[in-house]
């Protein structure tokens, strides 16, 4: 091993990585193919890969998945992440030292890593870098005085609109990247599945979307002849064996109550029909997590909802839908979030009505009927997908007509349930719930709030942050 990886930690190369302090229009992996990082992923706490749901371009393909980063290349090796199947939606290894003649690096699922040297790319020497990061660490990680907290309150709405649109903007960029890649469709189908996944199951879901394509989808919920119930069965039955949940639950049918089993067998039934006639791979049961979720929350009642509104709207597609609601209502917008919201509010249905899972035999709804997607989920869809998507069509489609009402819909959004970034800041900026600030918040605030904490706070851009007061008034 290089001496030098005695100076520093791996977290110092997860600053690097995530503080884009590399020359990203020279990046190449060891074998010679261009790297372009669209989006660096997120920083993960938890046991697995470094960097959760990062989206690349290798050679001008559009890839997306986790990636891991080592100071030395063997590490992969030396941590048995070769054998571990949490690594197995990693898409770019990525190392300090890269050692030549190791064998290649690979996953457990036998997929070849491509590997990016790292120290070839800094933007800066590693002494500088090191001293850099150091005194940013030695930093408090929050200022304890906001310049925005003194401002007025109409000072504050427009500073948190302003950054709320850069947000949107920022969404929508990321949506017009991947259509090269993908209809709009699919992109509003892979963009609800994240969003069902909420932080712990986001990549999993983003991930079966990739594996499941709409066009199969379409294909499972638009045979002639087949029952609506058949066809809801059916879909069932595909989206819980690809997820891997089904062979998890068909583990467990000996200890499992009769009813459950019956379902469990009947899904079972249709997904090795589907297995006979189309080559697909499985994802693990090991994939998800219900730890600390609540019941409510957990992927197996997300993937029924899917299921569900899925079949409901194949006839139309997903975004037609969308864009008639916006269309219909030109001339109310007031009118069109709440019409949005309730189009993406699912009913429970069937064995969906008593359980929230295949596997567990205990937890049953305390509340019968309750909803699968409810109005909360579906605002959050609306705010954090739907309209970036429509923004990215409308600048498409050079409609500036919709684009704008578009715009007028996201400023006066109701606001999302609060959680732990915008209690934090509305704290910061002085909002308290009896202020008369408090009942003018709208989600696009909030996500003003959530960009301002995410891209200023932890930084200290504190005068930047404020001087956007010039531009927005």
């Amino acid at each position: 091993m290089n001496d030098l990886s005695q100076n520093f930690k791996e977290s110092f190369l997860y600053h690097i990585w995530d503080g884009e302090h590399l020359r990203s229009d020279k990046l190449e992996t060891t074998d010679g193919r261009r790297v372009e990082i669209i989006f660096r992923g997120r920083w993960n706490m938890d046991a697995g890969p470094d960097f959760l749901g990062a989206i690349i371009k290798i050679n001008g393909e559009l890839k997306k998945g986790d990636i891991e980063i080592h100071i030395n290349s063997p590490d992969w090796f030396l941590h048995k992440h070769h054998l571990d199947k949490h690594y197995n939606n990693v898409i770019l290894h990525a190392v300090f030292f890269y050692h030549r003649k190791a064998k290649e690096y690979q996953t457990e699922a036998g997929t070849v890593l491509p590997t990016l040297i790292l120290s070839r790319y800094l933007d800066e020497s590693v002494s500088r870098l090191h001293a850099r990061i150091d005194s940013t660490k030695n930093k408090k990680s929050w200022p304890e005085i906001c310049l925005l907290s003194d401002k007025t309150q109409s000072q504050k709405e427009k500073i948190l609109d302003y950054w709320g649109l850069e947000r949107l903007r920022l969404k929508k960029e990321r949506f017009i990247e991947e259509r090269d890649y993908f209809q709009f469709n699919d992109l509003l189908y892979q963009g609800l599945c994240e969003a069902l996944g909420y932080a712990k199951n986001r990549e999993p879901f983003l991930r079966l979307a990739l594996m499941l394509p709409l066009a199969v989808v379409w294909e499972l919920s638009g045979q002639n002849g087949a029952k609506r119930d058949e066809k809801l069965l059916k879909l069932q039955s595909v989206f819980f064996g690809v997820s891997g949940i089904l062979s998890q639950a068909e583990e467990e049918i000996p200890i499992l109550p009769t009813e459950i089993v019956q379902f469990v067998q009947r899904l079972k039934f249709y997904w090795l029909r589907f297995k006979s006639n189309h080559k697909i791979s499985e994802m693990q049961f090991i994939d998800w997590k219900f730890f600390r979720l609540r019941p409510q929350n957990f992927p197996t009642v997300r993937i029924a909802g899917l299921c569900k509104f899925l079949l409901l709207h194949r006839q139309a597609g997903l975004l037609e839908p969308v864009l008639s609601i916006f269309r219909d209502l030109r001339d109310q917008p007031v009118k069109i979030f709440p019409a949005l919201q309730n189009h993406f509010i699912v009913e429970s249905y069937g064995f969906w009505q008593n359980h929230f899972q295949l596997q567990e035999q205990n937890i049953m709804l305390v509340q019968r009927n309750a909803r699968l997607i409810g109005p909360g989920k579906a605002k959050e869809i609306l705010v954090n997908v739907v309209l970036p998507i429509v923004w990215a069509y409308t600048e498409e489609a050079d409609d500036f007509e919709l684009h704008n009402l578009a715009k007028t819909v996201y400023l006066t959004s109701p606001k999302l349930d609060a959680n732990q970034i915008t209690r934090k800041m509305s704290d910061q900026l002085k909002i308290n719930s009896k202020s008369d600030f408090y009942g003018k918040i709208t989600s696009c605030k909030q996500q003003g709030m959530i960009h301002l904490a995410k891209s200023f706070c932890p930084k200290w851009y504190c005068r930047e942050c404020s001087k956007i007061e010039a531009e927005t008034g």
